[in-house]
């Protein structure tokens, strides 16, 4: 008797809770994708660690994307796959639904070994109910999780190799496409790309953006153009528009489409000068992201900023981005890993931190708010619907204490003032 009413205490349980079965889903919310994970209405997917998503709310946390205890989590009967062994995994949105890419050793997929990894598409509920297994399907491992969303269909690049081809030029990528609700994927775009794939999907699917590379590509510099340009494919006709780099001494990044405009990020490359304690000057390599806008009119990109020290992250109606400098702090001794080793490591906090704002084509630069201390670090993850998220690095406190910190925390765009600290990334 006693255990017939703990099952139907725990029957009454499941009604209750979110769970993996069927449930009716609410309006569109905002939404983003981002090399991350995703924003999806006030919420960040987080896909930093690839083994594992974390999910962040402005009301706390949660690993894996399943909401119910009561689940078995290994991707068993089509049920959720968030504790199934996997290499990597990353999550996308298209505002309704999440989709999840994992990519799994061949005896978890049900293969023999010799056939290699499996890449994996799930799709769910954002409520983490529903998971449903869409395609499965071999892998090379190096550009599974490159996924995105968009007019009805998932994308993703895949690697082929041309047998008949010269050694040395048979590798190349294609785009793929396949339905949200699942079937067999497709190439979206009749062109074989080498060098990997940079690309974006407008949100209705009629434009595809990719960063292309040719042969004349300078893989050996990686502050230069050369090489490279962003082709623009009108997808039901197939006409194209090839777009020049921006500049030569840029690196052509990422691309995105927002605000019914296309974005560009570029990596500037530079150095920093300085002298340690003994005397010595030392020089390190020093990255700023460029961020360029389409000129429609002129088919040219225009350049909108170039201070930011990371990413550029789209939100609702603004992009953001962190503007700050380094100051040398001093440099000593700190283990290496290996037992007993010992290395010189040089320690730097940061000076003039900003939070920047781009909205409606005016920038403004404010300090960031309370729980942000002088000589931290800021890097912003992702913007989602009224709220911020980031992380949070002293590595001042290392250079005093020894002890590490980095959390990742949530901020009032308003304010930037830090709404709730999740504590430790891990």
């Amino acid at each position: 008797m006693k255990k017939r009413r703990i099952a139907a205490v725990l029957f009454a349980l499941a009604l209750l809770l979110p769970s993996c079965g069927k449930q009716p889903e609410s309006e569109r919310l905002f939404f983003r994708n981002s090399k991350d994970g995703c924003a999806l209405g006030d919420r960040f997917y987080s896909c930093l660690f690839m083994n594992q998503v974390t999910v962040y709310t402005p009301d706390g946390m949660r690993k894996g994307l399943c909401a119910d205890p009561l689940c078995l989590h290994d991707g068993t009967d089509g049920t959720c796959p968030d504790d199934m062994r996997a290499m990597v995994r990353f999550v996308v949105t298209d505002g309704e639904k999440l989709y999840l890419s994992i990519l799994v050793d061949p005896e978890t997929a049900g293969k023999k070994p010799e056939d290699g990894a499996v890449k994996q598409i799930w799709s769910l509920n954002r409520d983490g109910s529903d998971f449903r297994l869409l395609n499965s399907r071999p892998s090379d491992s190096r550009y599974f999780s490159v996924l995105e969303a968009a007019g009805g269909y998932l994308w993703f690049p895949e690697r082929r190799i041309d047998e008949d081809a010269p050694e040395g030029e048979n590798e190349y990528t294609v785009l793929m496409r396949m339905p949200t609700e699942g079937g067999e994927p497709e190439e979206a775009l009749d062109e074989r790309f080498i060098r990997g794939l940079s690309y974006a999907v407008n949100p209705d699917a009629s434009h595809v953006a990719v960063i292309s590379y040719s042969k004349a590509a300078d893989l050996d510099n990686l502050y230069t153009s050369a090489g490279q340009q962003v082709e623009i494919t009108e997808l039901k006709t197939g006409e194209k528009t090839v777009i020049p780099p921006p500049a030569e001494d840029v690196f052509l990044f990422r691309v995105h489409w927002a605000f019914g405009e296309l974005w560009l990020e570029a990596e500037q490359g530079g150095e920093r000068t300085y002298v340690r304690e003994s005397g010595e000057e030392v020089s390190r390599p020093e990255v700023t992201m460029v961020l360029y806008r389409l000129n429609r009119e002129t088919e040219r990109f225009e350049e909108i900023t170039s201070t930011a020290s990371g990413s550029y992250c789209f939100g609702p109606d603004a992009v953001w981005y962190v503007d700050t400098e380094s100051e040398y702090l001093g440099t000593k001794p700190m283990p290496t890993g290996a037992p007993g080793g010992k290395q010189d490591y040089d320690f730097f906090v940061s000076k003039n931190l900003a939070v920047g704002c781009i909205r409606d084509g005016k920038i403004t630069e404010r300090a960031p708010g309370e729980g942000i201390e002088p000589g931290q670090v800021l890097t912003l993850l992702a913007a989602a619907d009224g709220v911020l998220y980031g992380t949070v690095y002293d590595e001042g406190k290392l250079w005093e204490t020894g002890e590490y910190f980095n959390h990742v925390v949530a901020l009032d765009p308003e304010t930037l003032g830090v709404i709730r600290d999740y504590g430790d990334l891990n």
